[in-house]
């Protein structure tokens, strides 16, 4: 006859099986937090090309907004008075530009370079007697305005590409005159897939190239037709998202 097990037996084995239940518990834990340690590791080594070219072109644009600017000198004759007066209207109307810019525009997308001295511009041009040729003088060898525009323009044909653009403009002393454009520069391009990610470790690279110097000559010929009335917002909101993809860019091949 088969002996049954004793209450002591069975406690033992209810035991045992309750240590059992637990250190299986306590394995599947630390399976579960391995898994979740290797998925973050995963996450951490993987970014988004279209947030680190967002990044670089930020980077940029407050790199050059402190770069040192030269004095506006060479482009007209300092000693006639008209020429000198000339200079303050456009100055004025180049002002006024930059005041509508800075309403339209965020501070991250739109920066003025710190060189210019802008508001010592303005100090200028609030106390200007036109009678005071010392005055004048000083308004005409102020440094350029300069500034940068970081724009971000959908491919319209493929909305999830986008190319980030920073573009460097000048202005002449004779802006807005028909005979004097701004001087546009493209300091920073990247065409990223606003859906891709990819290994941190990966180089980034623009998914398009960009034809700088038809699009800088264009962009004159555009200016042009614009001026005398100020030509910057309307070029950089409405001209270039329109032609910028389907003039411009060409797409690399896979």
């Amino acid at each position: 006859m088969k002996q049954q097990p004793s209450g002591k037996d069975k406690i033992s084995d209810r035991q045992a099986a309750r240590r059992a239940r637990k250190e299986e518990e306590r394995v599947k834990k630390i399976e579960e937090k391995r898994r979740e340690e290797k998925e973050q590791q995963k996450l951490a080594d993987v970014v988004k090309p279209h947030e680190q070219s967002l990044e670089r072109m930020v980077a940029l644009s407050k790199k050059i907004q402190q770069e040192k600017q030269k004095d506006s000198i060479g482009e007209t004759n300092y000693n006639e008075v008209a020429n000198l007066k000339t200079i303050a209207e456009c100055k004025q109307s180049q002002l006024d530009e930059i005041m509508a810019l800075e309403a339209m525009c965020t501070d991250e997308e739109f920066r003025i370079s710190e060189g210019c001295e802008l508001d010592n511009l303005r100090n200028k041009m609030e106390e200007l007697d036109e009678s005071d040729e010392t005055a004048l003088r000083s308004i005409a060898r102020h440094p350029s305005i300069s500034f940068t525009l970081q724009m971000t323009i959908e491919d319209e044909a493929e909305r999830d590409m986008v190319a980030h653009v920073l573009m460097s403009l000048e202005f002449p002393n004779l802006y807005p005159l028909d005979d004097a454009k701004p001087r546009f520069k493209v300091s920073y391009f990247m065409v990223t897939d606003t859906s891709a990610v990819c290994n941190a470790n990966k180089p980034l690279e623009s998914l398009g190239f960009l034809d700088e110097s038809n699009l800088i000559d264009s962009i004159d010929s555009e200016a042009e037709t614009l001026l005398p009335y100020p030509c910057v917002y309307e070029i950089t909101s409405t001209w270039l998202p329109e032609n910028l993809f389907s003039k411009f860019i060409t797409m690399k091949t896979v």
